[in-house]
């Protein structure tokens, strides 16, 4: 779609409009009220931490789709393997956590895939790199607050997707007036030679993008509640290859061996990274029980059950 119609503002707004609609309709008709949620959260804290999340949300959503104008889908996807990365720092920074140096070592192989990728890349844009950076960095400071949110308080994922998808919308509505809005709805603009004019199918493809982003988001806040942390990161690693696989198969995109190599590198240091903070995990978690199941069972010192 951003390959014939250069509005990646328009499409981003489009999908914050469609997000915020679909999961507010499913919100009501679920019969849980994020209003009466929002009524429970204080002004402060909806400053504080609501109002930043549905600011990253609107930026990430205008830098993810810029990128895609700039870069083919397969390197915007390798770019994104550097979320770790962000993750880590993001945790290091705000949450003070400390990682061992395997998981360290980890990030080694995802960032020599990802700068395999950019030197060998064809069709590199150097704004397209750097937003596709910010966007991966967005999403992993906005999980670390989606987290903390929905520790603190009551509220479902979904009532979360709706409250930031409304914020973002309203954030990012005069940015996207600003830019292309103002283009869309001038007169003398649409006159110009390189003005691509909207049509029907442009209104098509936008239902279908608005739709299949509400989608992959309601499947992601599913997949969080149901799935372990190491689940969700192997579901995610896997879609990213697909995606990767079908942008080459469908698009034709120009790729080489090296660029093929760092791919995999990036992958593979992701796949790395998810089982080494597993097994850290796993390791802090017996750590913690291990006390508990060190102790004599009521059982045997009774000399049987309880009754």
């Amino acid at each position: 779609m951003l390959t014939s119609y250069p509005y990646p503002l328009t499409v981003a707004l489009n999908s914050l409009f469609n997000n915020m609609c679909y999961a507010t309709f499913w919100v009501c008709i679920t019969k849980a009220s994020a209003i009466t949620a929002l009524k429970r959260i204080p002004i402060k804290y909806t400053l504080t931490w609501l109002v930043p999340l549905g600011f990253g949300k609107a930026l990430a959503a205008a830098s993810t789709y810029f990128g895609l104008l700039k870069v083919t889908i397969s390197y915007a996807q390798t770019v994104k393997c550097t979320m770790p990365i962000f993750t880590v720092i993001i945790a290091r920074i705000f949450l003070k956590e400390r990682q061992p140096k395997s998981v360290y070592f980890s990030l080694v192989p995802i960032i020599a895939g990802v700068l395999l990728c950019t030197m060998t890349e064809f069709n590199f844009d150097l704004q397209g790199l750097t937003a596709s950076l910010v966007s991966t960095s967005l999403y992993s400071f906005m999980n670390v607050l989606a987290k903390k949110i929905l520790d603190d308080t009551n509220i479902t994922p979904l009532q979360l997707l709706s409250l930031n998808s409304k914020m973002a919308l309203c954030l990012f509505f005069p940015i996207w007036f600003y830019n292309e809005g103002s283009i869309l709805l001038d007169q003398t603009a649409m006159e110009s030679p390189e003005f691509v004019s909207p049509d029907s199918h442009f209104l098509l493809l936008m239902f279908a993008s608005g739709f299949i982003s509400f989608c992959q988001n309601f499947c992601a806040f599913t997949l969080i509640n149901h799935l372990t942390a190491l689940s969700y990161s192997v579901a995610n690693t896997s879609k990213r290859i697909i995606v990767i696989g079908s942008s080459i198969f469908f698009f034709h995109n120009n790729v080489t061996v090296l660029n093929l190599l760092g791919i995999t590198f990036a992958i593979l240091g992701v796949v790395m990274y998810n089982r080494l903070k597993h097994i850290r995990r796993t390791h802090k978690n017996y750590t913690l029980l291990k006390p508990e199941l060190e102790k004599p069972s009521s059982i045997y010192v009774s000399g049987g059950f309880n009754k």
